[in-house]
């Protein structure tokens, strides 16, 4: 509070400068964090789709021995990062008491590692949607390719 009482003292005009960098390193630092965070999230997603698609695959081709790996390892990746969640949640709890900042941030922290978990785990119904999409675009590009090749 002592610090703040300083800071008061001072001109107007030093603490607009103080306040307008303050604001700009903390949006500036959000936005890295926020890039960071939605690339891996990304990745994840993808490689737990990788993974679900492969199971759904291999499952429908009756192969339960490679569909039942690969669901595995979607669940533990989920499970993994779920574990982190609690964690951090049951810390944040614990500190809520003594430092209340530290809780808002463990909070923050938690609900990316939430989110993780949650990419990890694909609905069979997205892959049937993304198969039929992708079909649509294929089938055009086989039209042209077809049609370069009788002209030629």
């Amino acid at each position: 509070m002592e610090i703040v009482n300083k800071i008061l003292e001072w001109p107007a005009i030093i603490q607009g400068i103080i306040g307008s960098f303050l604001f700009w390193a903390i949006f500036a630092i959000g936005q890295k964090v926020i890039e960071f965070s939605t690339k891996k999230i990304k990745e994840d997603k993808n490689l737990g789709s990788f993974w679900g698609r492969s199971a759904r695959n291999t499952f429908y081709n009756d192969n339960f021995e490679f569909s039942n790996y690969s669901f595995f390892i979607c669940i533990y990746g989920s499970i993994h990062y779920f574990l982190k969640f609690v964690i951090v949640v049951f810390i944040s709890q614990i500190l809520r008491e003594f430092i209340p900042i530290f809780a808002y941030v463990g909070y923050a922290i938690a609900f990316y590692f939430i989110f993780r978990s949650i990419s990890y785990v694909t609905h069979f119904d997205v892959f049937e949607s993304e198969d039929k999409k992708r079909e649509k675009e294929v089938i055009p590009e086989q039209k042209k390719n077809k049609s370069k090749k009788e002209k030629s």
